[in-house]
């Protein structure tokens, strides 16, 4: 997932989803952090907890539902 807001419209939705903060440095290093959604003019308009997971070279996001509309989606590189 990107770590910078992608333009709204981006990645098939209105209001694509982003990490806001770093992902974690150390392999099988697991941190709690928050994607936020980039909407009319707010890159962060709304926001869900994410956790993810540094696997020696990739990382693992577990996901949750998103539960305040049908316009947001998680961005993926």
């Amino acid at each position: 997932m990107p770590n910078s807001p992608p333009a709204i419209y981006s990645c098939g939705t209105h209001a694509p989803g982003w990490v806001n903060g770093p992902n974690p440095a150390t392999p099988g290093q697991n941190i709690n952090g928050t994607v936020c959604f980039n909407w009319s003019g707010n890159s962060c308009m709304w926001s869900q907890p994410v956790q993810i997971t540094n696997c020696n070279g990739f990382y693992v996001y577990y996901l949750q539902p998103i539960n305040w509309g049908c316009n947001g989606v998680y961005c993926g590189q």
